[in-house]
This record gives structure tokens, sequence and C-alpha cells, in this order.
């Protein structure tokens, strides 16, 4: 009832004052069917239901354009209540053109948090998110992008793992006349925490594990080539390698409770080096219809961290965690009009399979997600 409830709120107030200049307003909802809630061995299923607002004001030049945005998204289950979540972001996004060679640079800022219920309240953290890039172009049909981004989070509870991020990048993109397009980027990213060497002493919340003198950095290098089959068919695929040159491990290490493992705080990118190859299929089918269909393979070997038993104890051969996690998907959307002067209702349906096979048995896992979806943009 409380979801109908803010839903209609943001209809009967916002949009009608999103019809007005350049101020524009987008809802989504998204509902759905997860078979294991926590991506554990554990297997507990829930409904889930997500709803995100974003509400935004454009100014726009001939050279130039400049976007202040609010953007709320709300998270709730239906077994597993004290899960729900919240998160507010604020923002601003400027780009502007560069001569008449077509060079263009971007740049935004936002802060945002993010709230959970007093059981989970560890999950909690405000963050300060900025970024800038600028796309040259080499020549005709061929691009170049450098740019960074920096990110600091700050976590409630947790402190230790409270951080600044920073990533280069720099990624040339070459299309073709024959419907090809090869992209390859490297980025190097850092990761600091601070303070550097505490340790949780909380009561009742989880291990933490902390290995390390508290910064990491890690080179990845992917190359993607994409294909046009047909007008309505086109395949791509990518290749990622993920390399780590400072190591500081830092998660939370727990053998019971319902915890999400996919979250940062037990599985953090820079705790494991590996490849991950990715392959999509997109298909354009009549009455305004998208399907896209694919797969990930990940191999995830992860440095400093033993795997366990489902005791907390090592393995005798002190074995490190090693994954191999496999994701496959197809989504189907639709596109369709309430009114003449409204922008097109989507209609989105997804289901999503995951397999997720790892020497330590908490984190052995397979799931599946089925939602529902629809958005509306004013």
């Amino acid at each position: 009832m409380w979801r109908i409830k803010i839903i209609a709120i943001f209809v009967l107030v916002i949009v009608p004052i999103s019809l007005f200049g350049q101020i524009g307003f987008t809802i989504e909802n998204d509902n759905g069917y997860m078979s294991n809630a926590f991506s554990n061995y554990l297997t507990r299923p829930d409904y889930y239901s997500n709803l995100d607002v974003k509400i935004n004001h454009d100014w726009v030049e001939n050279v130039q354009g400049l976007r202040v945005y609010y953007q709320g998204d709300l998270n709730a289950f239906k077994q597993f209540t004290e899960r729900n979540f919240f998160t507010h972001n604020v923002g601003l996004n400027y780009y502007r053109y560069l001569g008449e060679a077509g060079h263009k640079i971007n740049a935004g800022f936002s802060v945002g948090e993010r709230y959970h219920t007093e059981t989970y309240k560890w999950y909690e953290y405000r963050q300060v998110y900025t970024f800038a890039n600028i796309k040259f172009i080499l020549f005709d049909q061929m691009y170049a992008y450098a740019g960074f981004n920096l990110r600091w989070r700050n976590y409630r509870v947790f402190d230790v793992f409270s951080h600044w991020q920073s990533v280069l990048y720099y990624r040339v993109s070459r299309f073709f006349d024959t419907g090809t397009t090869i992209i390859a980027e490297t980025d190097l990213l850092t990761k600091h925490y601070y303070p550097s060497s505490e340790t949780s002493s909380i009561p009742d919340l989880p291990e933490v594990v902390t290995l390390g003198d508290g910064t990491s950095q890690q080179f990845v290098v992917l190359v993607r080539l994409a294909q046009s089959l047909t007008r309505t068919t086109g395949l791509s695929f990518q290749t990622l390698l993920r390399s780590n040159l400072l190591r500081t491990v830092r998660y939370v290490g727990t053998t019971s409770g319902y915890y999400y493992s996919d979250e940062e705080l037990f599985d953090d990118v820079y705790g494991y080096h590996g490849q991950e190859m990715t392959l999509n299929l997109k298909q354009t089918l009549p009455w305004k219809m998208t399907l896209s269909m694919g797969t990930l393979l990940a191999f995830k070997h992860y440095d400093q961290r033993l795997a366990l038993d489902l005791a907390g104890e090592p393995f005798p051969d002190e074995r490190l965690r090693d994954d191999t996690k496999w994701t496959y998907w197809i989504s189907l959307n639709k596109q369709f009009k309430l009114a003449a002067k409204w922008k097109p209702v989507t209609l989105t349906i997804n289901w999503y399979g995951v397999n997720n096979g790892s020497n330590d048995p908490y984190y052995d896992y397979k799931s599946s997600y089925f939602s529902f979806g629809i958005s509306q943009k004013f």
C-alpha cells in the first residue's frame, strides 16, 4: 500500500510540474522474484520491488549543456523486509563541444547517501563522486577518450571500509563501413582505505579481515568487438583482463547469517585478479520490441584470501579462494505511447541466471531472477 501512495504522489504532484520548461521526470518500477536472495549457499528466495525516480532540469545552448538532477531509489523485499533500503543522489553534469572538429568534454559531480534498516545499518554510507573526460576525433571513424573519476565513500558504521577511489582510463574506438566496431581500453584503478590499518570490534557485526597497508591498485585492459549482422541484429564480444599491482585485502568474513555476498563489502574487485568474457546479441523486433540475450564468464582468482569450510576454518592445504562465475540473461522490452505528446512507455521482462562455482562452499551457489518493469519519461 505504501508503494502505491508514493507512486500516486509523484503522478499527482511532480508529473504536472515536469511538463513545464526543460524539466524532465522519469519513473521506473521493477518487480520480480529471486531464487537466491543473498547469493550464497543458503538459497533463500524472496520477492522484491524497486522504485526509481529521477528529476532533472537542463540548460542547453549551441555548444554546451548543463543538467542538474535528483535521483531516488527504493528497494523493498517481501520475505526479508529488514533488507529494505533506499538511496538519494543529487548532482550535475556538463558538456561542451570544442571547435568544429567535434571534440567534446564531459564533467560531473554528485553527492549521495544510502540508508538501511537497523539490522543492516552497517551497509550505510555517504558518497561524493566526480568525473571528467574528453573525446577526441582522431580522424574519420576513429575516436579516442581519456578521463578519470574520483569517489569518496564513508561508511557510517564500518569505518574500516571508508575509502578514496580513483580511476584513470584511455579508450580508442574504431568504426568500419562493414558495421564492425573495435574498442580497446586500459584502466588504472586505485583505492585507499582510511584509517589504513584499523579493524572493526563492534558487537554483533560480522568479522572484518584486513591485510596490507591500506592501498590497492589494479590494472585493467579490455577489447570489445561488435558486428552488425543485419540492419536489425548486432553481436558483440568483449574480453577483459584484471591484474593487481598493489594488494590490500579487506572484506567481511562470515559463516552464518543472511548477508548479500555480492556486495562490495564481501567481494571487492581489488581482492582478485582474472579474466572475463562477455557475449551479447541484440535483435530489433517488429512492433517496437527489442530482444537482448547474452552470457558472461568470469574467472576470479582471489589474492591472500583463504577458502574456508562452512565452519569458518581453512582447509588443510590452505588453498586460496577461487571462483568461476557464469552469468546468462535474456531481456525483452517494448515501447508504446499513452498519449501523442508523451514519450513512450517502456515495458521490460528480464530473466537472469547465475552459477557461481567456488572452492569456498559458502560462495558456491546457483541463482535465478525474473522481473517485470515499466518506465515512463515526461
